[in-house]
């Protein structure tokens, strides 16, 4: 380890070499009210006309020959002409929003551009605030399963399947602290407040150098920083939640915070429909908390941290008079998140920032299912599943950018993570004691590394980007040292037109052993082990953007290759919950197996960002295929996310400054699934009484469900402005036509005339759902 940070230090030293004298201009772009910085606003550099943006912190860093001007422009902000004379670094560059009668009519030319890198989708709180969905809760997942690209999970679940890799192959970072379980209310929407995020990145391809540990997808969510100018307040109430988030000044204009609390309010729904032989119970909540400290010019700490809880609890007592049977069950379901960050940003010499990163992570969740059963010939019988699956990670990670000219950014740095995993299942029937397999069941890994890259304008059209990620893992007797290339070009072929491709090598050492395609918390979180390698992915990516009509219309197009290698999937047969006498543990090492992966397609877009008509049109044509040894005979079979088509329509139109109509529209292939071929009798007795039906198979997910399609509307009524306190109802019908989507599939037997066999059935699950919103501000 040693060698390799003298490696990676001795190159960080050679790439801020300069040749000779320039210019430098660095500072940060912010809001002129609230005085939030503003991530991805333009600079453009004159005379040179060179364009560059501020990143995640709102910062930016200009060195070149010559500098007489620059002009500041970003999405809804009036643009700002900025001399550059005689400056004192760092400049503070303040933007003033339009004014609201203006955005429903003017078009921004000059701040919405193609974006040079492929694979990556910039999403702003003010789209996912705009989508409509399940009873009104706005929802990040829900805004990315529109994309290209991403396939949906099961009906009205978060799940998100990206260019064809599993549900576990998505890494999702809020403040760079990972998310491990990001579903409320069993997937229905996902942990993350709308009130509470500023920005979103979403990668499919051509992933950050500094970020790794999984195959398919980044998902970066950065959250607010808080109003340093005065104290506001924002909140909602509606049929699912309530929530109310609060920010402000710690010190006017140096430091800020941004509390946001959300709460389920179906506890006195469920006291209604209770009774004494059935209880149910369920409530969720979630808490994002974050604080910004200037220190001084050059040094800014941000201290952020997020909780979420779920918890269901069933209780049911059923007596069976004519058999004299009585029997009493106890269900808990308990699920949750936490995390801490702590991420130091300071502006070094030299056209250089460093970014010092703490993160910590810790998941849980828990199964418990008691019965019990009492007669009085046999006396109490107890049936016992307890579940559990729990993993902590502790990272640290510092990151050096040097911008050498303005044509060339390195960025360097070394990880570490330190994981701990706690999986365990057991259970038994006829059980008086669980066993202790807790400590049987503990595993932790190690992970240390270091990454480089070099990003430069090779030309003053051409860009490309070389990286390299090292990683060694450690884990109970193995060590692996692991590589990750990465490579990344882009082409201006026209004023508006931008050509990209990448190729990708990633890795994967968290695995999730999915139960279902619903996201439940009954999935398991398991490492890399000796036996287990850990997950690795090739992708070969290339597209084209284009942007019409001075830039307020878009169009892209992006094809990819995927092969995956040493894929985690449950041997044949295997069920997580198999009752047995006694009590017994389930040893999740020894029912999987591995095996391999290739996903190709092609995706479209269509976007127009701007104007009283807003919205996307997103296709993609698509294939996944995968094999295992231990499955399917050897043969290659469609995984649950191999989706053929996928369309995806959103439009939202400003009828006035009062009124705002908003739509989506979905469809999708069915997912594959396994369903019998036939069936076939057998007598259980000599004599025939009494006749067995058993269902043959053939191939695995030989089948599929049937097309999958939806519309949802969503109306925000906006009273007239007020000076201190606003108000706006949003009316949304989820699911308009009322289309029985199918949810799962059975047999049962076919009641037509003249019919002897049995059919396939299918169950939907969410019918017409129709909600209102309260929302407020002050």
């Amino acid at each position: 380890m040693r060698k390799i940070y003298y490696f990676f230090l001795f190159m960080c030293l050679f790439f801020t070499g300069q040749a000779h004298a320039q210019k430098s201009i660095y500072g940060y772009v912010k809001d002129s009210l609230s005085n939030e910085p503003l991530i991805d606003a333009y600079i453009r550099v004159y005379p040179s006309k060179k364009l560059i943006k501020t990143n995640e912190y709102g910062y930016f860093t200009i060195k070149t020959d010559k500098i007489d001007s620059l002009v500041f422009t970003y999405v809804g902000y009036n643009k700002l002409n900025f001399g550059a004379g005689r400056v004192q670094n760092p400049v503070q560059i303040k933007l003033k929003q339009l004014a609201n009668e203006l955005q429903e009519t003017t078009i921004y030319a000059t701040t919405e551009r193609p974006i040079e890198q492929i694979g990556l989708i910039k999403i702003s709180s003010s789209l996912i605030k705009q989508i409509p969905s399940l009873g009104g809760e706005k929802d990040l997942l829900k805004a990315i399963q529109m994309m290209p690209g991403v396939q949906k999970g099961a009906e009205g679940s978060t799940a998100l399947y990206v260019r064809g890799g599993g549900g576990d192959q998505n890494l999702i970072l809020l403040d760079e602290a990972v998310v491990y379980n990001p579903n409320h209310f069993f997937g229905f929407f996902s942990v993350f407040n709308a009130d509470a995020i500023k920005n979103v990145n979403f990668y499919k391809s051509s992933f950050p150098i500094e970020i790794g540990g999984r195959l398919s997808s980044i998902i970066s969510i950065q959250q607010k920083e808080g109003n340093k100018s005065k104290v506001e307040g924002a909140g909602s109430i509606g049929f699912l939640t309530s929530k109310l988030t609060l920010e402000g000044p710690l010190k006017k204009e140096k430091s800020s915070f941004i509390l946001s609390l959300r709460r389920t309010n179906l506890d006195p729904f469920l006291k209604i429909v209770n009774s004494p032989q059935q209880a149910l119970g369920y409530n969720f909540y979630d808490i994002n908390a974050k604080v910004s400290l200037q220190i001084n010019n050059n040094n800014k700490v941000f201290i952020s941290a997020f909780t979420g809880r779920d918890a269901l609890t069933i209780g049911m007592t059923n007596l069976n008079k004519i058999a004299d049977i009585r029997t009493v069950q106890k269900s808990s379901i308990l699920w949750g998140n936490s995390t801490a960050t702590v991420n130091w940003f300071s502006i070094l010499p030299k056209n250089s920032m460093l970014s010092t990163v703490l993160t910590y992570t810790k998941y849980n969740s828990s199964f418990d299912d008691n019965i019990v059963r009492t007669n009085p010939i046999e006396g109490s019988k107890t049936s016992v599943i307890n579940f559990g699956s729990g993993i902590q990670d502790l990272t640290a990670k510092s990151t050096i950018t040097v911008n050498s000219n303005i044509n060339r950014e390195t960025k360097s740095g070394l990880f570490f993570s330190q994981r701990y995993f706690l999986p365990k299942i057991y259970t038994g029937q006829n059980v008086r004691a669980l066993p202790d397999v807790a400590v049987k069941q503990f595993f932790n890994t190690t992970e240390a590394g270091a990454f480089l890259s070099e990003k430069m304008g090779l030309t003053s059209d051409f860009k490309a980007t070389f990286g390299l990620r090292y990683t060694l893992l450690s884990v109970p007797n193995k060590i692996y040292n692991i590589l990750e290339p990465r490579v990344s070009f882009s082409y201006q072929a026209s004023p508006n037109g931008i050509l990209k491709a990448a190729y990708d090598r990633t890795t994967q050492t968290v695995n999730l052993l999915q139960s279902s395609g619903f996201g439940l918390s009954t999935d398991l979180y398991v490492p890399s082990t000796s036996f287990f390698r850990p997950q690795t992915s090739d992708q070969f990516s290339m597209g084209y953007e284009r942007g019409f009509k001075q830039n307020n219309l878009f169009f892209s197009v992006e094809s990819y290759l995927k092969r995956q290698n040493n894929i985690l999937g449950f041997k044949e047969g295997v069920s997580l919950f198999i009752l047995g006498d006694n009590a017994k543990s389930f040893d999740w090492e020894e029912n999987i197996t591995s095996g391999k992966g290739l996903n190709y397609g092609v995706e479209f877009n269509i976007r127009k960002p701007q104007g009283k008509l807003t919205g996307s049109l997103s296709y993609t044509l698509a294939k996944a295929i995968v094999k295992f040894e231990d499955l399917n005979n050897g043969k290659p079979f469609s995984p649950f996310q191999d989706r053929r088509h996928d369309v995806s329509i959103f439009t939202s139109y400003k009828i006035n400054r009062r009124l705002q109509l908003s739509a989506n529209w979905i469809l999708t292939t069915g997912f594959p699934i396994s369903l019998p071929l036939g069936y076939y009798q057998s007598a259980l007795f000599e004599n025939n009484s009494f006749l067995s039906t058993n269902n043959y198979y053939g191939f695995r997910n030989f089948s599929r469900m049937p097309t999958y399609h939806r519309l949802d509307l969503s109306l925000l009524i906006n009273p007239k402005k007020k000076r201190r306190f606003n108000s706006s109802w949003e009316f949304g019908i989820f699911n308009v036509y009322n289309r029985k989507n199918a949810f799962n599939a059975f047999l049962q037997i076919d009641q037509k005339p003249g019919s002897s066999g049995l059919k396939v059935a299918y169950g939907s699950l969410l019918p017409i759902v129709p909600s209102i919103n309260y929302n407020f501000n002050f």
